[in-house]
């Protein structure tokens, strides 16, 4: 019987935690470590025979544990260091000591990674059993959902307000208040309708703010109910579905975010539905060689919320279209009628609508936050400025006092420091584009080790980042926290943010590094399974990579929330089965991906050519910004239809060289067309820099460059 008992997995993995806990706080060793998770993850394993080699995975297991390794070793170095002034975090790097730490660190996640591997593959996702009702499943869930969060809302009642949320909560209260969408308007809307039930139910503020945190608490306790019952319905086995529920019940951040006022909450849940709605485009194309309309529709529904709800989702849902319009090829027109139609609605709410109401566009510093800090880095490290660029900064903030308020983590000291003038930067964008621009190419040291630590947060999974509010924010609103439950409840579930982060296991949870890590292992081996499946985690890593683009901050959890959310969803990807009646198409097809290289090579030149034409127009010629790029784009084409005619595309030989032209020549004119548009609305109407909307105008002209000329060049 005692045999039976331990030789059980689950109670042996139990013990191990158990053990794994007690040591961590008896010997006093570091909890929040990368090493210590990736130890407790390697005993875990060791219940199974250790493999050093599997010939399956050998190249995957040393490319993702080298990718790791340097992650891990470069991250705290950069960690360690980053207050540093004197000399550059680079020498740091580059040791025999690092070298050494490096080749070690790198052995032990190889045989970690290798061994992953072998577990992933033996697990059985899914199981044979009688079915309760779907819909009983979805309510249950629902339920324990909802009961879970009621004592998080009682201690911290009315809810959890940060300086953010109390922003948008002056929208809701103040009598004609000025609209500003720097909180998207239509999270404000979700907060306003029930605060104002609350508030006619009541006639009290605080009990009108506790309302709309009752009704988020419903509201994400209905999607983790319809999460279950999707999984339950794909006949996921038994432990898997208690596992899931356990993660979305008894993780306490997922509580405590529940009921804390942030558009990045509501914006999480809606990226796990477009991640399952994408589950059935996927489903619907490798079964029966179509997508349902019905799906479409409703992907159309939910990729529209997504991208009102963050201001910069827009940009992650363009590298969605660019996925998907690769994975679902054969239903391209279908897809690019439908993606296209959100982006459009989008716009003309953005832009129009928008303007007509007058709502306040989002500051210029919230895209600029990377630049900022490398300039504020190099005036920490007493950079040698010349007298024009010191003239050009201290007329957007003195020198010295950028150098005294500069703090390597966050631009927020910065950008609402007094001394900040955004109102100079708006006026003179490209004159401090291009000094920046200029500081970056002489001092690419100090800007490379600024934007490691700008974005470290994000890949380093050692960084303690701040993780919940969890009190209400000093106001004028007559708002403040009243906590309503049980004494020795409220005690733990107030405890500070910090605490969270020394609970063992716990812990790995609310770090955005190894958030990321896991991300990364399930990504590359469900593309090992196959390429196409890149298409569930494009919604996420997009994001992730805007982060990596603007983020303001060197890890903020809220941002990258959907990252833990779906992860018992990306979980099951790679064990997602299809028919593969696509097969001919699929990305794996070798001249496919061939010729998506050369004309990214071909592209990428183009690009360069057009860029650096785009700024001799500009610069040195002075002229208008449209014509410029009107100029840059021709040159380009000339240069991009001879190559991709000689060396991308398998053109048809029947069919004459002056049509092949002429349909160049017509598709390259939408294409200007499309540019030109990209440009008036980035440079004239939305205010952002003249190079950054061409970079993002290139990225959206060559996905329909491609497209096009493959369908009527080819044979």
């Amino acid at each position: 019987m005692i045999e039976k008992i331990l030789n059980n997995k689950w109670i042996r993995i139990i013990i191990i935690t158990l053990i794994y806990v007690l040591l961590l706080y008896e010997t006093g060793a570091k909890v929040y470590n990368t090493y210590s998770w990736l130890l407790y993850i390697f005993v875990l394993l060791s219940l199974n025979k250790i493999e050093f080699y599997n010939k399956e995975h050998f190249k995957t297991s040393v490319i993702l544990s080298f990718v790791y390794s340097i992650l891990e070793v470069f991250g705290k170095t950069f960690y360690t260091h980053m207050f540093d002034y004197n000399g550059y975090i680079d020498t740091n790097i580059f040791t025999i000591k690092k070298f050494v730490l490096l080749l070690l660190t790198w052995l032990f996640i190889y045989i970690i990674v290798t061994n992953l591997f072998t577990v992933f593959n033996k697990y059985k996702t899914f199981e044979k059993r009688n079915k309760y009702s779907t819909k009983k499943v979805f309510l249950v869930t629902t339920i324990i959902a909802i009961i879970s969060r009621i004592p998080y809302l009682l201690a911290l009642y009315p809810g959890c307000l940060s300086a953010d949320s109390i922003e948008e909560f002056k929208m809701i209260m103040t009598p004609n208040a000025v609209l500003s969408n720097h909180h998207p308007l239509i999270h404000v809307l979700f907060m306003y309708i029930p605060y104002n039930i609350g508030n006619m139910l009541f006639h009290n503020p605080n009990a009108a703010v506790a309302t709309v945190s009752f009704t988020q608490i419903i509201v994400t306790s209905l999607i983790i109910g319809y999460i279950v019952s999707f999984l339950y319905k794909r006949d996921v086995k038994k432990s898997y579905l208690i596992l899931t529920v356990l993660f979305y019940t008894l993780l306490p951040v997922h509580s405590y975010y529940s009921i804390t006022m942030w558009k990045d909450i509501i914006f999480s849940y809606l990226i796990v539905i477009l991640t399952i709605k994408i589950y059935y485009l996927y489903k619907d194309y490798y079964d029966n060689n179509k997508v349902s309309n019905k799906d479409l529709l409703f992907f159309a529904i939910i990729s529209f919320l997504c991208v009102m709800f963050r201001n910069n989702a827009i940009y992650a849902y363009v590298f969605l279209i660019v996925i998907m319009s690769l994975c679902f090829k054969k239903e391209l027109k279908k897809i690019l009628i439908t993606t296209s139609s959100v982006v459009v609605i989008y716009l003309i709410i953005m832009i129009p609508i928008y303007n007509a109401i007058g709502v306040e566009k989002s500051a210029s510093s919230e895209y600029i936050a990377i630049p900022l800090q490398q300039v504020g880095r190099m005036a920490y490290k007493n950079v040698p400025f010349t007298k024009e660029e010191t003239k050009i900064i201290n007329k957007l903030i003195d020198i010295k006092e950028l150098k005294r308020i500069y703090i390597p983590q966050n631009v927020d000291y910065i950008k609402f420091d007094d001394d900040y003038h955004k109102e100079v930067f708006d006026k003179h964008k490209d004159k401090y584009f291009m000094t920046w621009l200029k500081l970056v190419i002489k001092h690419p040291r100090d800007a490379i080790e600024s934007y490691a630590i700008s974005t470290l947060g994000y890949w380093y999974p050692g960084v303690r980042v701040w993780t919940t509010s969890r009190n209400v924010f000093k106001n004028e609103l007559n708002l403040y926290q009243d906590s309503k439950g049980i004494k020795k409840i409220n005690k733990i579930i107030l405890a500070d943010d910090n605490y969270d982060k020394d609970k063992p296991i716990y812990n790995i949870f609310l770090s955005i590094g190894a958030g990321f890590w896991i991300f990364l292992f399930l990504l590359v081996y469900s593309m090992k399974k196959k390429k196409e499946k890149i298409v569930f985690f494009a919604p996420i890593l997009g994001m992730w990579l805007t982060m990596m683009i603007a983020s303001p901050v060197y890890g903020e959890y809220r941002y990258v929330y959907s990252v833990f959310l779906s992860l018992p969803i990306l979980g099951l990807v790679p064990y997602i089965e299809t028919k593969d009646n696509n097969k001919k198409n699929s990305l794996l097809k070798n001249k496919l991906m061939q010729q998506i290289l050369k004309f990214g090579v071909v592209g990428g030149l183009a690009f360069v050519i057009d860029y650096l034409t785009l700024i001799i127009c500009k610069e040195f010629f002075g002229l208008n910004v449209l014509l410029s790029a009107a100029i840059a784009f021709t040159v380009s084409v000339v240069i991009n239809y001879i190559l991709s005619i000689k060396w991308v595309f398998d053109v048809d030989k029947n069919k004459s060289k002056k049509r092949n032209f002429v349909l160049f020549i017509i598709f390259s004119i939408i294409g200007l067309i499309l540019t030109e548009i990209i440009m008036w609305l980035g440079t004239d109407i939305m205010n952002i820099h003249y190079l950054i909307v061409k970079i993002i105008a290139t990225a959206i002209v060559m996905v329909f460059n491609f497209i096009t000329r493959k369908m009527f060049l080819e044979k």
